[in-house]
């Protein structure tokens, strides 16, 4: 990613205007600006961004596992008949738990209620983490099981486990499900989409600079004459009352804040010169610097020189805008949407505690593939679409806040604005899908196995979704 220009990330409307009106230099009309010399720019897009495409891609929104089923169903397949002994948390949850277990192939002979403390004691056995299964979930020594005496049939507990929320919270976290298939494919669309864009982003950012440069060269010495007294910092014996004080003080960080302008007349590029980011779409923005000027600072002074300074930008931004290419300014905003269908993506895929069916895996699919058609339209149509200008604040990862000067907003039926809707019907979509939601922070089920001899074959944890939830069935 080029500069900080375009990041997966996951406005306020109307123009700024002066504060102390009275104090605002001139705003020349964009007529009045100077003529932005150069190449107009690269020949018009020929098709859409080369976004690869979504459909048939693998992928599923991770869900937390506590333990592997398949290693249980291995041991209880040993077992032509298993008693079942819940714990009095389970109570009403009998025959969806022998369902769950028939499924796993046991046949339950019974179920009563007890617990494990018939046979480990109130304080539960030690937990020692085994490698993690060929399938990549968690696994534990049943060895930290003490043996019973021999009761003729293999038996199951099944019962809260009796753990140390905090030692069970410092295990590694385990998954069942991926979307490292849609993210690899979501930033190979990017890398190669930027790559197309590039001269056009390099025109623009060229048009940009040239045009701020021109706004500041003709109304910077106004803007400067009036703060030259401020220009050496005097110490608050230098005046009779803190409103003189005070009033130095703003001046002087006003004096400071033009002396950065002035660097940005040199011919080089300047941290505060505009240019576009394409983050939840296209914008131009500038980064404004860390240097604090009260907000009282216009009243003291006089005039208000931020809100002057951010005009030439604002200025500059409407002349540019004007000469750029209807096409690329389309395909730039829809490659800045990238970051919402990232954002929706990036949370509907975080870990959590919940299950999905087969057919909500399929329609999340489906839309993600939407999204991705969407992205790589070859519909350049401009429709309603312009370049708005709109002040605003957005954040550059690896360069901090920006002031927005200007925005694309795309037309009514454009991919662009259907991009945005889609990007947030996934992760609603996702939201709902979700089944049997748990809590993160929720201790699992421990489930212990011994055979008919009272010696322990299994020692496992499942968080209660993954044993039962409505008709999925064992996960």
């Amino acid at each position: 990613m080029r500069g900080g220009r375009a990041a997966f990330v996951g406005a306020s409307l109307g123009i700024w205007l002066c504060a102390v009106p009275t104090g605002c230099a001139p705003r020349p009309a964009p007529s009045e600006a100077p003529a932005i010399s150069g190449a107009s720019g690269p020949p018009p897009p020929t098709a859409g961004l080369p976004i690869p495409s979504f459909a048939g891609l693998v992928w599923a929104p991770p869900s937390l596992t506590a333990g592997d089923l398949e290693e249980l169903a291995a041991a209880l397949r040993g077992d032509p008949g298993v008693e079942v002994v819940l714990g009095p948390s389970l109570s009403g949850r009998e025959q969806a738990i022998a369902a769950a277990l028939a499924r796993l192939g046991a046949s339950p002979r019974s179920l009563r209620q007890g617990g494990l403390e018939e046979v480990i004691g109130a304080t539960g056995a030690p937990l020692r983490a085994l490698p993690p299964s060929s399938t990549g979930r968690p696994r534990f020594d049943a060895s930290a099981l003490q043996s019973m005496r021999p009761t003729g049939a293999a038996r199951l507990y099944v019962e809260d486990a009796a753990l140390d929320p905090g030692g069970w919270r410092s295990l590694p976290a385990y998954t069942v499900g991926s979307c490292e298939e849609a993210l690899v494919a979501l930033a190979a669309g990017q890398e190669r989409s930027l790559a197309m864009l590039a001269p056009f982003l390099d025109h623009a950012d060229a048009a940009l600079s040239a045009a701020f440069q021109g706004q500041l060269a003709a109304r910077l010495p106004g803007l400067t004459a009036g703060l030259a007294g401020f220009s050496r910092p005097l110490p608050r014996t230098e005046f009779t009352d803190d409103a003189g004080f005070l009033r130095h003080q703003c001046g002087h960080r006003y004096w400071r804040l033009a002396r950065q302008f002035e660097e940005c007349l040199t011919g080089e590029r300047c941290a505060r010169t505009p240019q576009i980011f394409l983050i939840d779409g296209a914008r131009v923005g500038a980064v404004e610097g860390d240097l604090f000027i009260d907000q009282d600072c216009p009243g003291r002074v006089g005039f208000d020189a931020v809100a002057a300074f951010r005009e030439i930008g604002r200025e500059a931004a409407h002349v540019a805008l004007e000469g750029l290419s209807a096409e690329w300014s389309v395909l730039a905003d829809r490659l800045g949407l990238i970051t919402e269908v990232a954002a929706a993506l990036e949370d509907l895929c975080a870990p959590r505690r919940r299950r999905f069916s087969d057919e909500a895996i399929a329609g999340l699919q489906a839309r993600f593939a939407g999204l991705g058609a969407a992205l790589g339209s070859a519909d350049l149509g401009l429709r309603e679409g312009a370049w708005v200008i709109e002040d605003g604040l957005f954040h550059v990862p690896g360069l901090g806040p920006a002031r927005q000067l200007a925005r694309f907003a795309a037309g009514k039926g454009s991919p662009n604005s259907e991009l945005r809707v889609g990007a947030r019907r996934l992760r609603a979509e996702g939201l709902r899908a979700a089944r049997c939601v748990g809590e993160a922070e929720g201790l699992p089920l421990a489930l212990a196995l011994y055979d008919a001899a009272g010696a322990p074959r299994f020692l496992g944890f499942l968080f209660a979704e993954e044993l039962v939830c409505g008709e999925l069935g064992p996960r």
